[in-house]
């Protein structure tokens, strides 16, 4: 049995897990198929994922090519062994250490499809770095093993101006550990202790990662605010930071080949990343990290609890089928318009919601709009110059009648208890939860 990380959306909503390119590994996936309502013949579903990965004439005619030209393709390379390069690899025990790149198999694919950039020729994935022996625990290594350093000035976290030009000067001095703890290089200490600004570069957005640049630098997944600061020049002083730190790394790891994986190209919709020893990885246009799940709102509500008409739910299966842009640039962008539309910290509505307004700002989603005329019960408001029909408040004895209708909901409800709230009359407003809110429209529609 193959493991897959990668997935492949087709027509009518199905989704195939995508292991490999061998022959074995497409019948697989095929095999393999999260259907949707509409049914799907097999042969249909493998000739879809091998045109998808760019082959003509089907099953068939992959077939035939892999035999013909995929296979000493992969021969001639050198890429004999399918493997993970992108996951940095670490001892199992620190695997979700956080201070590291890690590289979507979907941001990956985005940037060399979907990006409009021309291929890199390499890739930093960090797969072989060694991340946790450099700079595991650095702000602790910084400011404890190394208490000074020159003419004893403090090389501490608090100080990293004055850091860096040390650290630049004698970049392989090596630093004696304590204990458990390896000997390191000074500039393994420095970029150790401040990793944490150097992480929001780790992405491929600009030249960061990428051999060889573009002249475009790098960007800082970080959203400066001016009302954080006290002038603007705090503010400046705080990007370059950033900006400073990072260059720093980068000019560690652009010197040796560790981490690195070279982009070799095969079709217009299936390219390879080739890295040591013969191990190679894949990606192909339209990936997914993840098969899209028709509940959003699990484990709170179940797919019968859900109002067919909730705008979250069809902005994600857009975002997921229909969706063609390059996410990772567009999430970011969508951040800084959020705060540049002045957006607070405070008011943050949560992600869904900030990707879905930038879409429909940028014209790439038009949300559905309900409409419907007046109706028994139901009284008209205006809110910014819409109109909306609106009920009475929902009753407690109302949501009782909800909650004897659906014991099923109540045993599997999740979220505040809200009954000592409800003891008064039973013709006052019900508290509930916006899960319950969802269940409860759902049934009385």
């Amino acid at each position: 049995m193959f493991k897959s990380k990668v997935y492949l959306p087709l027509k009518c909503f199905h989704i195939v897990p995508i292991y490999g390119v061998q022959p074995d590994q497409i019948k697989q996936s095929a095999q393999n198929l999260i259907q949707d309502r509409e049914k799907i013949k097999h042969n249909t579903c493998l000739n879809g994922i091998c045109k998808a990965l760019g082959f003509e004439g089907g099953f068939a005619g992959y077939k035939c090519e892999y035999k013909e030209k995929l296979q000493p393709f992969l021969e001639k390379h050198g890429m004999v062994i399918q493997s993970d390069l992108l996951s940095p690899r670490m001892p199992w025990e620190i695997q979700m250490w956080p201070l590291r790149v890690q590289i979507s198999p979907r941001d990956l694919s985005d940037r060399l499809f979907k990006s409009g950039k021309s291929l890199p020729r390499k890739i930093f994935t960090g797969y072989n770095y060694d991340f946790w022996s450099k700079y595991e625990d650095g702000f602790w290594y910084l400011n404890h093993v190394v208490s000074y350093f020159h003419s004893k000035v403090i090389f501490a976290f608090e100080n990293w101006k004055a850091c860096l030009p040390l650290a630049l000067e004698n970049p392989n001095l090596i630093i004696k550990g304590q204990g458990h703890w390896p000997d390191r290089t000074l500039m393994d200490v420095f970029l150790g202790g401040f990793m944490h600004y150097i992480m929001p570069s780790f992405h491929l957005i600009g030249d960061a990662l990428v051999k060889p640049m573009l002249g475009e630098g790098w960007q800082t997944k970080i959203y400066f605010r001016p009302e954080k600061y006290s002038s603007s020049s705090e503010m400046y002083e705080e990007k370059e930071k950033y900006d400073q730190l990072f260059k720093a790394f980068r000019d560690q790891i652009k010197r040796g080949d560790e981490g690195w994986v070279e982009v070799v190209p095969y079709n217009e919709k299936l390219i390879f990343l080739k890295g040591t020893d013969g191990e190679y990885d894949f990606t192909f246009l339209n990936l997914r990290d993840k098969p899209f799940d028709h509940n959003i709102f699990e484990p709170y509500l179940k797919n019968a609890d859900i109002p067919k008409q909730n705008g979250t739910y069809r902005f994600q299966r857009w975002y997921y089928y229909e969706y063609a842009g390059w996410k990772e640039r567009d999430e970011h962008e969508a951040e800084k318009h959020f705060y540049a539309s002045d957006g607070k910290v405070s008011g943050y509505p949560g992600v869904d919601e900030v990707y879905m307004r930038y879409q429909i700002h940028i014209g790439n989603y038009k949300p559905h709009v309900l409409s419907a005329g007046k109706s028994g019960g139901f009284k008209e408001a205006e809110i910014n110059s819409m109109k909306y029909y609106v009920s009475d408040l929902i009753t407690i004895d109302e949501f009782r009648s909800f909650r004897k209708d659906n014991p099923d909901y109540f045993r599997y409800r999740q979220g505040d208890n809200l009954s000592s709230m409800n003891q008064d009359a039973s013709d006052m407003p019900v508290a509930v939860t916006w899960y319950d809110a969802n269940a409860y429209a759902t049934w009385i529609r």
